[in-house]
Order: structure tokens, then C-alpha cells, then sequence
């Protein structure tokens, strides 16, 4: 593009230096020169600036997708959180929602499965996140140092959720320890019995106490779930609340043999509250972990 008024500049001195004779010829020549240097700057110009223009285009353009992007995220950040507060509530809410029969699903026991817990506030991952991918191994990649750092922005940004609720998931070949001071561990304990209740009917789910301090889990005999469908204590049902190991793997026994001669939809899953300060200085803590994993119980020491 810029050869072709080079050339016809180069042929209009040519002609007026061969064009003495002839001024109107040299004239022209002139002219055509003039004409063909404006031409000339006229597509340098054009060339620098269509290069520009292109590149803002598709700068545009990929701006405007990352705008999407960022909104898409930020759609799902909103839906994952909405679903975090109606799964996982405040413990208080949850034991509010426990009072309220109808609110309370009747679930199958298998159901416990997939038992998740919460049990405090922190920063979870996204479960879209979004993702760059890096062509840094790519020598003929070469992104728009603008895209580039919108792109590394939006993935930043849209990774994690701050103030949600973390979870920890139930499994009934492995015990959850809460560990710490007496009265910050049991008032853990409680947030955690909390959600199990207002989330299982107590003809699914059965809660058995272990504890030696008798007055610290006196409120939880009013609870349906603690209520046992063998014995009684005078006249009245028993409860699955014992002080010491040994009754308390008689009462998990009494509880399993009761699931064995049921059917399928009269059994019930049992979580084991085991509230032993001194765990590890007391060896009968074993004799509920070992009745807790014959009768595939869920164990929160």
C-alpha cells in the first residue's frame, strides 16, 4: 500500500526533470508529487489508526463478554448463598423450625448419608467458580495486556464466598470431635443437636446421650428424639440418656435389636453424643465406639 505512491512519487520527478522544455508537463509533475506524498501519509495514517481501531473493537467486545461473565458469577454467588441459608440456618432458627411439625419433612433414615452440619462462619469456595485459562506455554499467545488483566480480576473475585456457612458432613464410620473449653464445646454440641432435630423427625432418627455431667443435658429428655421405644422409667417411656459408658452401649444395643425386628420404614438412625471431658484419660469411652460402630451409629464426642 505504500509501495504504490512511492512509485508514482519516484516517476513524477522523473517526468519533471526530464520536462524542461515543457512547463505545463513539469507542472504536473509536481502536482502528481505533492498528490502522492498526501497520499502516502494519508495510508501510514490510516493504517496506524485501523490497527488501533481493531483493537479496540475486540477489546470491547471481550470486555463486554467479561461484564457477563462477572454477572453470570455473581447470579450464582446469590443463588448458592440463598441456598446456604435455607439449608444450613442460624442454630437458633433451626431449633425455632424444630417446634413445628409441618415444617419438618419425614425422611428415610438413609437419608442420614449425607448428614451435613453447620457449624460456624468462614470463606467457602464457589461452586462455580471462575476459571482463566493461562496459554502462558503458548509462544504465539499474545493477550491484550487490558483483557488480560480484566479476565485475571473477574477470576479473582468470583473464587470464594466470604460470611457462609461451614459444613462438616456426618459419616457413620467416623466420629466429629469437638474439642476446646467445657462450655464452648457443649454449646457447640447443642448447635449441632439443634439442627439434627429440626431436621429429622424423631420417628427417623434417634439422639442417645452420654454424659457424665447428668445437669448439663437435663433440658434434652424433652426431646422426642431422645424418648426410647424400649423400657420405661416408671410410667413413663424411657430416655436414651445415660451416665455411663456401659448403660449407654445398653441402651444403643436395646435400640439396634429394636431396628432388626422392624421393617424398613419403622427403623430408626441413632447419633451418639458422647460428653466425656477426659476422653482420652477414660478407656470405657470404647465401649460406645465399639456398640456405635456395630449399629452404623453417627458419634459426636
Amino acid at each position: 500500500m505504500i509501495l504504490m505512491p512511492a512509485a508514482s512519487g519516484v516517476g513524477a520527478v522523473v517526468l519533471a526533470v526530464s520536462s524542461q522544455g515543457r512547463p505545463l508537463m513539469a507542472v504536473l509533475a509536481v502536482v502528481v508529487l505533492v498528490a502522492s506524498i498526501a497520499v502516502g501519509v494519508v495510508m501510514v495514517i490510516g493504517m496506524r489508526t485501523g490497527e488501533r481501531r481493531r483493537t479496540r473493537q475486540l477489546r470491547e467486545r471481550y470486555l463486554d463478554h467479561v461484564e457477563l461473565v462477572r454477572r453470570q458469577a455473581r447470579e450464582e454467588a446469590a443463588g448458592q448463598r440463598r441456598r446456604a441459608a435455607r439449608d444450613h440456618p442460624h442454630p437458633r432458627r433451626a431449633a425455632g423450625r424444630a417446634a413445628l411439625p409441618g415444617r419438618r419433612p419425614h425422611r428415610p433414615a438413609v437419608a442420614l448419608e449425607g448428614l451435613t452440619l453447620r457449624v460456624g462462619m468462614g470463606t467457602v469456595s464457589l461452586d462455580r467458580p471462575v476459571v482463566v485459562s493461562d496459554d502462558g506455554a503458548d509462544p504465539l499467545a499474545d493477550g491484550d495486556p487490558v483483557c488480560v488483566w480484566a479476565a485475571a480480576e473477574v477470576a479473582a473475585q468470583c473464587t470464594v464466598l466470604t460470611e457462609q456457612p461451614v459444613t462438616v458432613r456426618l459419616s457413620p464410620h467416623e466420629a466429629v470431635t469437638i474439642s476446646g473449653p467445657a462450655d464452648r464445646v457443649r454449646s457447640a454440641a447443642r448447635a449441632l443437636l439443634a439442627q439434627i432435630v429440626a431436621a429429622y423427625h424423631s420417628a427417623d432418627l434417634a439422639v442417645l446421650i452420654c454424659s457424665g455431667d447428668s445437669a448439663a443435658w437435663e433440658w434434652a429428655k424433652w426431646l422426642p428424639h431422645c424418648v426410647s421405644r424400649s423400657g420405661c422409667d416408671g410410667p413413663l417411656p424411657g430416655r436414651l440418656i445415660a451416665g455411663h459408658p456401659a448403660r449407654a452401649a445398653e441402651l444403643l444395643a436395646v435400640e439396634t435389636e429394636r431396628n432388626s425386628i422392624t421393617d424398613s420404614r419403622s427403623r430408626r438412625t441413632v447419633v451418639v453424643i458422647v460428653d466425656r471431658l477426659d476422653i482420652q484419660k477414660d478407656p470405657e469411652v470404647a465401649i460406645v465406639e465399639d456398640a456405635a460402630g456395630a449399629a452404623h451409629a453417627f458419634v459426636i464426642h
